[in-house]
Formats: structure tokens, sequence, C-alpha cells
């Protein structure tokens, strides 16, 4: 979860986030694509964030 805060203290500091992995299961309950990296990213000449689920990779069952 990310709050409002937190996302303030990215544009006021001038870190413009970035991407954090997703622990992956070592078995999936169902067959799909999963992603793979949970990413937060300030875009500073909008003053807006993507706060986006990205690298989906198809697995198995």
């Amino acid at each position: 979860m990310v709050s409002i805060d937190w996302l303030n203290t990215l544009a006021r500091d001038r870190n413009h986030g970035g991407c954090t992995p997703i622990k992956q299961p070592s078995r999936w309950q169902h067959p799909g694509l999963h992603p793979e990296k949970y990413c937060i990213r300030y875009h500073p000449k909008r003053d807006a964030f993507t706060i986006s689920l990205e690298q989906f990779t198809r697995n198995a069952v």
C-alpha cells in the first residue's frame, strides 16, 4: 500500500521512483499472466504519478 504522504515525498525530494520485484511463489494455484514488478514513478513535467504492475510472465499450475 502507498500513502499520499509517501507519494508527496517522491515529488518533493525529486526522487522519481522505480520498481520493486514481486516475490514469486514456488507454485501457482491458477495458470495465467502474473506480474514480476511493482512500479511507482513520478513525472515532474506533468506533476503526476504512475503506479503499475509490469513485466508479466505466463505461468502454468
